[in-house]
């Protein structure tokens, strides 16, 4: 079908989906496949060891996690084309990941045409939606609006940077108190005050910014 070699990353902590989606795309000789969990910096450093062509994320219940995964691989790679797969999604979910740079959603139970097809549309440029997804395109397409871009790193205090590197690396409030020797509060109002002053509302948005603008090493 393509002569050409695809290097493809499976992010996904699922095995069984990993065995499944595996067992298909490996019959495809001009594919060649790698993996990963899907927890933010494993995936990074994945990234940079396997230099892949395509990324296919799979998520099950679109968690915060998964949320900062896309944001922080379209932020940090925008010229990587991902797929992001899953069992269930509805109109937030499909906004969100086409915000935020995905090429192509597949549903958990596409079948192996669909796979292969994706991979090959989206690795070369195009894009590519299941059925499911096509069909919550029609009503909210024309509501997608561009990822919103920040300012403001100048403002952000030595403590401040090293609050949002343990956020980036998914500690609680609770565990950067006892790394830092603070109080879970003093943390909370460490953050509630980086958000003031990068005009920014939540945590993904928080770790989306540093990402963006290096203020932390990944």
């Amino acid at each position: 079908m393509n002569s050409s070699i695809t290097k493809l990353l499976i992010a996904s902590q699922d095995v069984t989906f990993k065995k499944s989606f595996i067992s298909v795309i490996e019959e495809e000789k001009s594919i060649h496949i790698s993996r990963s969990g899907n927890k933010i910096f494993d995936v990074i450093q994945k990234i940079k060891e396997f230099q892949p062509d395509l990324l296919l994320i799979y998520y099950s219940s679109f968690s915060d996690n998964d949320k900062l995964l896309i944001t922080c691989i379209n932020d940090k790679y925008p010229d990587l084309p991902f797929i992001v797969c899953s069992s269930s999604f509805d109109k937030r979910h499909v906004v969100f990941c086409l915000q935020n740079g995905a090429k192509g959603i597949l549903s958990y139970n596409a079948t192996s045409f669909e796979i292969i097809n994706a991979i090959y549309v989206v690795s070369s440029g195009g894009s590519f939606f299941s059925k499911p997804a096509s069909k919550l395109l029609d009503d909210i397409f024309n509501k997608i609006q561009t990822t919103k871009r920040y300012s403001g790193a100048d403002k952000i205090s030595k403590r401040e940077l090293e609050i949002i590197g343990l956020f980036a690396e998914g500690l609680t409030y609770k565990e950067i108190a006892n790394k830092l020797n603070i109080s879970p509060r003093t943390v909370e109002t460490h953050k509630n005050n980086i958000l003031a002053k990068l005009n920014i509302a939540t945590t993904t948005d928080l770790v989306k910014f540093a990402i963006k603008n290096n203020l932390i090493s990944i």
